[in-house]
């Protein structure tokens, strides 16, 4: 969330940290946390690295694609198991990785 206020004649932007947005699910009144699938491209050396950290944060592994020396790798995860996880992965892979987000509602 983000709001301003003005504090000395001055307009300030303060910058609460994320939060998650959970829904009801109607029928059974169950919370529902967002999921994204996640899709990274990365140099086939990485496979290894990105599989241990969709496991640690307890993502699906949905499939891969090889070609030539890429792999395209397809995971689900909860958003909140994302946060912080391109920044870790470009320092890890020298700046190779690339990653796409898409909701999956």
């Amino acid at each position: 969330a983000c709001f301003s206020k003005k504090l000395e004649d001055k307009d300030t932007i303060f910058v609460t940290p994320p939060e998650i947005v959970f829904k009801e699910d109607k029928k059974t009144k169950e919370l529902l946390e967002p999921v994204e699938k996640i899709i990274f491209e990365i140099e086939d050396r990485f496979t290894a690295l990105i599989l241990d950290k969709m496991n640690h944060r307890k993502g699906t592994y949905l499939s891969s694609e090889t070609k030539g020396d890429k792999t395209k790798m397809e995971f689900l995860c909860t958003t909140r198991a994302l946060i912080g996880i391109r920044t870790e992965l470009l320092n890890e892979t020298q700046g190779t990785a690339l990653s796409e987000h898409l909701s999956n509602n």
